[in-house]
């Protein structure tokens, strides 16, 4: 990740800056938004660094990157439901009012991509299991050709005992995304996928930012 050049900090009494909002539940959608924008940054250098030490087991880095992928479509859909119910919230306007004109417009920009895109995170979501369930294993299989090959490994280790290394899994968690994707070859469907993911990275990313510098920010410096 990035290293800042220069930053800031405040601090503030969680429970009072986020002071539980029961009929409306403001602050319990903006706390929720705040976890998943860091499981998300969390995920995306997962897929973006060059490599993280033993994550490199199997696969040089494959296998890892296509974990936090789908972790990250997990992630994503969760933002998409927490900007949908935001949208309805009836204290919205307390976080919205402050807004500049840029912010307003990647707030709506970004609740139109989660309301057009939540029902598609949530199919390809549902797809992998969470992490990789019992239909994502059956269409994964069903997909495999014959010159598709997989390898195993079996390690002594000097000092560590023994264990095995199964690199083939890479292979068929990979297929797992594709079941609902449009596109005439395996390529095009994760070309579909990927494109979709990366805008909703940044909907996601900046519209958290909004919400943290107009309205968690200042409450922190209290």
């Amino acid at each position: 990740m990035w290293e800042a050049r220069s930053s800031q900090m405040r601090f503030g009494q969680l429970a009072s800056v986020l002071r539980p909002c029961p009929k409306s539940q403001l602050h319990e959608h903006i706390a929720r938004l705040c976890v998943l924008y860091e499981d998300l940054r969390v995920e995306m250098a997962g897929i973006t660094q060059e490599e993280i030490g033993p994550l490199e087991a199997i696969s040089e880095d494959k296998y890892r990157r296509n974990y936090f992928l789908r972790r990250s479509v997990a992630t994503l859909r969760e933002f998409a439901e927490t900007y949908r119910l935001l949208s309805k919230c009836s204290d919205l306007q307390l976080l919205t009012k402050s807004f500049n004109q840029v912010a307003a417009r990647r707030w709506e920009r970004a609740l139109s991509f989660f309301l057009k895109h939540e029902s598609f995170f949530k199919l390809v979501r549902n797809d992998i299991g969470g992490h990789f369930g019992l239909n994502a294993a059956v269409y994964s299989l069903s997909t495999l050709g014959p010159t598709i090959t997989g390898k195993i490994e079996y390690a002594r280790y000097r000092d560590k005992g023994q264990g095995v290394k199964l690199h083939f899994a890479s292979e068929i968690a990979a297929r797992a995304h594709l079941k609902h994707l449009k596109g005439t070859t395996e390529e095009r469907k994760l070309s579909y996928l990927l494109r979709r993911i990366v805008v909703g990275y940044r909907h996601a990313i900046w519209t958290a930012d909004v919400v943290v510098f107009y309205y968690l920010w200042p409450r922190f410096g209290k």
